[in-house]
């Protein structure tokens, strides 16, 4: 035990409704504090949460909390954006997922956690496909190729005049 309790999430919790974070930087806060809030509970039970208990705890949050809305209304904007401005989008590679969805389930609590993750991956998929279907540039990548992809999409879209 960490000599925390439960109570101690709170204030991290609640800085999710501090004025002027982002919806991501929101979810973010809220998923760590209930992360945070699961190993202590666990702990004062007299349980430790190993890494992949607590990775499994995170990809069932973010899952809970996706919003295909949000993604519904992204595209609906964008499509506005198109008609005057030339669009590029980046979507990094969630790591995290992909090795959750890569891992054999050994218990039905790390097959729900796999079904969630590659729920995540499909609407993610989704959204992307539907970008591109709207002619507008994707970029993806690992978070360590995608500065070299943007420049050379720029670069790319300089070449062909369209800046």
């Amino acid at each position: 035990n960490r000599g925390q309790s439960s109570n101690d999430v709170f204030p991290t919790a609640m800085s999710v409704a501090a004025p002027g974070l982002s919806v991501t930087r929101r979810r973010h806060l809220l998923v760590s504090a209930l992360v945070h809030q699961a190993e202590v509970l666990a702990e004062s039970a007299g349980r430790r949460l190993g890494p992949d208990a607590l990775a499994g705890v995170k990809v069932t949050l973010e899952a809970t909390l996706a919003d295909p809305t949000s993604a519904e209304l992204m595209l609906e904007s964008v499509g506005r954006l198109i008609d005057r401005h030339l669009l590029l989008f980046v979507a990094m590679e969630d790591e995290e997922l992909l090795g959750v969805v890569d891992q054999p389930p050994e218990t039905s609590e790390s097959v729900a956690q796999s079904v969630a993750a590659a729920s995540l991956l499909a609407q993610r998929r989704m959204v992307i496909t539907r970008l591109r279907h709207l002619g507008i540039e994707v970029i993806e990548g690992r978070h360590d190729e995608i500065g070299t992809r943007l420049m050379n999409a720029y670069l790319k879209i300089k070449r062909r005049g369209q800046l």
